[in-house]
């Protein structure tokens, strides 16, 4: 019943976001800024948003194969097909493809490769909260604003100094259960200088990534780039809600327009923004994952690459 509830929430929410649009907006004038787009505009946005792909890419090697003899170019087309099923499967059950994938193509376990996500996504999410943080404060003058940013800063240390505590414990666990965990506790960094560089390629992700959006923010509407890189980072917190639209439809949308409203940007126009980005976000997953599938699969041995090193902690 759960599950049934969410799909029908998420179809509302995309009915109605077609709706809201139709009402408010009308169509010829949602689609007016991209007639005013210069096609070099749109190219260099474009580019941006797909090299934050390369970077996550980068980042995936770093983390997992580097010790396994992949290229780069295998990454990047895992990162593209993991995007483009997470975008377009319902009920964020395109995450899994994440685990399957990596051990498809690299004979990663699907513990570590769990962990290692779950590394990524608590990644993804302190990184956003705190540029949304540093934001409010350059765009409110708050002071709450910077004193949070500094608060959240060390999470990620404290939670990686927590898990090493805590994993003893799970050796108390049935046999079964206790080897899960410690698959899954293999795909967490093992030292600091690991934790350091995947922190510091998901801050060059988000950075290259919300600059892109904000830029084509201030494109779309009349706004400066400090509102819009709020709305764009408003937009992409909604995506760990446990009940969005499909493809993010509605969701997104509602996530920008309420971060723009409070700051004095007319709803209907932020509604506007918030479409037409959302638009450039899917066309841009659509087309990462066509570069994707004309890349053949890659099918990888269990084994290391000779002389690899392990991911003993």
């Amino acid at each position: 019943m759960t599950r049934w509830l969410k799909a029908a929430l998420a179809i509302g929410l995309a009915v109605g976001l077609v709706w809201a649009i139709d009402y408010w907006l009308g169509w010829d004038r949602l689609f007016a800024p991209w007639l005013r787009l210069h096609p070099g505009s749109l190219a260099l946005a474009l580019a941006v948003a797909l090299g934050s792909h390369g970077l996550r890419a980068v980042r995936f090697q770093r983390f997992f194969i580097q010790t396994r003899g992949v290229g780069l170019q295998h990454a990047l087309q895992l990162v593209l097909r993991h995007n483009l099923l997470n975008v377009l499967l319902p009920l964020r059950s395109g995450e899994v493809s994440f685990p399957v994938l990596a051990r498809r193509g690299y004979g990663i376990e699907l513990g570590e490769a769990v962990g290692g996500l779950l590394v990524f996504r608590l990644f993804d999410l302190h990184t956003i909260a705190w540029l949304a943080a540093v934001a409010l404060y350059a765009a409110t003058g708050v002071v709450a604003w910077l004193l949070i940013a500094a608060l959240l800063l060390p999470l990620p240390v404290l939670a990686w100094w927590l898990a090493d505590r805590l994993y003893p414990l799970t050796r108390r666990l049935p046999a079964r259960a206790a080897g899960l965990m410690a698959s899954v506790y293999r795909g967490i960094p093992g030292h600091g200088g690991a934790l350091g560089e995947v922190w510091g390629w998901t801050i060059a992700v988000w950075l290259g990534k919300l600059a892109a959006f904000a830029w084509l923010l201030t494109r779309f509407g009349d706004i400066d780039f400090g509102r819009a890189w709020l709305g764009a980072t408003a937009g992409d917190i909604t995506s760990v809600l446990p009940i969005h639209g499909w493809a993010g439809a509605g969701t997104y949308e509602a996530g920008v327009v309420a971060a723009l409203t409070p700051l004095g940007v007319d709803a209907a126009a932020a509604l506007a923004m918030a479409v037409n980005l959302h638009l450039f976000i899917l066309g841009t997953t659509l087309l990462g994952g066509m570069i994707a599938f004309l890349v053949p699969a890659r099918r990888h041995a269990t084994t290391p690459a000779p002389g690899a090193e392990t991911r003993e902690r």
